[in-house]
């Protein structure tokens, strides 16, 4: 093996190669290599390879492209055409070529296999898309140039940007330069209606300012407040990613700020692999282009930067001119996140979410995007059907009543446990209580199924709210009066409180629960009014 074409090599071959030209020293070269490295030095091949197969078909993938019935392909600069081997063929072409000029017919072309046989050329298989030849991008000759060659997924994450002119973008990248720069992302999400968006700005010390809003897409059960805040610091990353880029930066220091401690953690530890299995957490794809992002900026420079947490909702307790840069940043970009609602149709919240270039391949259920614990959302789909049996054949629920409830909250609430706590939770929901009366059926218990306190009747499932033992009824009524607290401070509609009452009255047997809740409320109202005379 000396490294030469094939002829050239002095080696002969009945089969039929592909017509390619003499190729570069270069990939000579990497062949080469390639050998060497498997083979040593000596190009001692361990073991036999076999013989040649008689009548072997040679296959090239992807490189002949077929409009009507004029098979096509390139050779180095320009391209060829076969000619089909008579009027009707249109899967068998002469192996004789000729240029092609007709280039504007190229978009219109097929993706096409082919296989050598016969002195002719066979077309095998074709794929359905079409060979559309993007234009070349115009010349980069400012920041909106790089921003407007980014992919449209990517232009999405980022939103609608609010470009300042070119001397506030100067004192921005200066600011950034000098370490004194600051960005600040928030996020928001109106589960009424159905919508989410996220804002961010990067702030230079003089009042410079780059800033963006946009929508935050997704299933409405994955469009949660933790996905939108992420979004805003990924759009910020990039824009950071491309001032960089642009203006040739060669060391930054950069100081983000969110107001979701969860989404600062992580861009505080950084990620040191990316694995699907492993990795893919909440909103792993967004975590996944933010990483790339972040990898990227440190191979085109010296980057540090700093997260960290900021208080949310200054606006409520102080004046905007007392609040620190970070928190008065933070005020105004959650009055941007309200205003992005208002964007046109474009930059509307919208269902499908695609597969990013960084995070590799995604599942999807339907039209929906798994953008969290893949896993468990494909075990919940695989099941979803012996779980509504369950709650049809348990509780009666019917396909209108599991529709309307909101099983996301509910897995909120019931996260906020401990383990313990939500293990006993979920068997008082469906009654499944290791009460005296199930334990004397089962035979784990030999005395009797009475309740050990009040000593009165069977301790069932419903017996535990409404025991008449001293100590249970005066616990049900700490917890009522606890209840009604939390509900009054969370301004709970008067409808919702008396729909709880007329409920839960009758259960927990408490006779005096109305007198306990109305005077709770004449209290919390006599408070409320002599503080606000003070």
């Amino acid at each position: 093996y000396e490294g030469k074409e094939h002829k050239a090599s002095g080696r002969y071959t009945k089969l039929q190669w592909p017509p390619v030209r003499s190729l570069p020293k270069s990939w000579w070269d990497l062949w080469r290599g390639f050998l060497q490295e498997w083979c040593g030095a000596a190009l001692h091949i361990p073991q036999p390879l076999g013989k040649w197969y008689e009548e072997a078909e040679i296959l090239t993938c992807c490189s002949f492209f077929l409009y009507e019935r004029r098979l096509l392909t390139q050779s180095r600069d320009e391209w060829i055409e076969f000619s089909p081997w008579n009027m009707r063929s249109r899967t068998r072409f002469h192996r004789d070529a000729h240029e092609f000029t007709d280039l504007h017919l190229l978009r219109y072309a097929k993706i096409v296999d082919v296989t050598y046989k016969n002195s002719s050329i066979y077309v095998v298989s074709q794929a359905t898309p079409s060979v559309v030849y993007a234009s070349q991008s115009p010349a980069v000759v400012s920041i909106h140039d790089l921003h407007r060659d980014l992919p449209p997924d990517i232009q999405r994450i980022v939103g609608s940007i609010q470009w300042p002119d070119s001397h506030q973008i100067l004192d921005v990248v200066d600011s950034i330069r000098s370490g004194t720069a600051m960005g600040v992302s928030d996020g928001s999400v109106r589960v009424s209606e159905n919508r989410a968006s996220h804002t961010w700005i990067i702030h230079a010390t003089n009042g410079s300012a780059i800033s963006g809003k946009g929508p935050v897409d997704g299933h409405s059960d994955s469009r949660t407040s933790h996905r939108a805040e992420l979004q805003g610091q990924t759009a910020m990353f990039l824009i950071f990613s491309l001032l960089i880029q642009y203006f040739q930066l060669a060391s930054v220091k950069l100081a983000t700020f969110c107001d979701n401690q969860s989404v600062v953690n992580k861009v505080k530890q950084g990620w040191r692999s990316w694995r699907f299995r492993h990795t893919k957490g909440p909103d792993g794809d967004l975590q996944a282009l933010l990483r790339e992002t972040l990898n990227k900026m440190g191979q085109q420079t010296r980057v540090t930067y700093s997260s960290d947490w900021v208080k949310a909702h200054h606006d409520d307790d102080a004046v905007i001119k007392s609040l620190s840069r970070e928190s008065a940043l933070n005020v105004q970009i959650d009055q941007q996140t309200k205003e992005a609602y208002a964007l046109p149709a474009q930059w509307q919240t919208r269902v499908f979410v695609p597969v990013f270039h960084a995070e590799g391949c995604a599942a999807y259920l339907g039209n929906n995007k798994i953008t969290s614990y893949p896993q468990r959302s494909l075990l919940e789909h695989w099941q979803e059907n012996e779980a509504k049996e369950y709650l049809h054949q348990r509780h009666g629920f019917q396909p209108a009543t599991i529709a309307y409830i909101r099983w996301q909250s509910l897995r909120f609430a019931l996260k906020k446990f401990s383990t313990h706590r939500r293990a006993t939770a979920v068997k008082l929901i469906h009654r499944h209580l290791p009460t005296n009366e199930k334990l004397f059926k089962q035979g784990r218990i030999v005395m009797s199924s009475t309740c050990p306190r009040c000593v009165a009747t069977d301790e069932t499932n419903s017996h535990v709210f409404c025991c008449l033992n001293h100590e249970a009824v005066q616990q049900r009524k700490e917890d009522w009066l606890l209840l009604w607290k939390e509900l009054y401070r969370a301004r709970t509609a008067t409808i919702i409180e008396r729909t709880w009452k007329h409920h839960l009255q009758s259960i927990i047997a408490l006779p005096n629960s109305i007198n306990l809740v109305d005077s709770l409320r004449r209290l919390m109202v006599k408070w409320r009014s002599s503080y606000n005379k003070l």
